[in-house]
């Protein structure tokens, strides 16, 4: 981590349950959390799915996410193709460059289908 990073130790699967994490996206004012890490079918499916109960827009890079597990990897992606944005970093990049359009379901949750946004 950078100075001035945030660093959070996580001991459960969730990445909200045990640590400040809510607080701190909430202090923070954020509604969009990308999603990273190891053990796709447990950390990330997890806390993907408490963060969209708590309303969140969530977006994974599928190439930024992995498992030991290459079937549950897959079933669990698939579960959460069906709450959060699956995307590539490659992708994500692009779009916080502006170099590339919002992803799909942004769009559609805004309302403003079919328009650049």
């Amino acid at each position: 981590p950078q100075k001035g990073e945030v660093v959070l130790d996580k001991y459960f699967n969730s990445a909200f349950s045990g640590t400040p994490l809510r607080k701190l996206i909430q202090s923070r004012n954020i509604k969009t959390l990308v999603l990273t890490g190891i053990a796709t079918e447990s950390g990330i499916e997890t806390t993907c799915r408490q963060a969209v109960i708590d309303g969140y827009y969530v977006v994974i890079p599928t190439d930024c996410v992995n498992s030991g597990h290459p079937e549950m990897h897959r079933a669990a992606l698939k579960y959460m193709a069906r709450c959060a944005e699956l995307t590539t970093v490659d992708e994500l990049m692009g779009i916080w460059s502006g170099r590339k359009p919002r992803l799909k379901k942004a769009v559609a949750k805004s309302g403003l289908s079919g328009k650049r946004v």
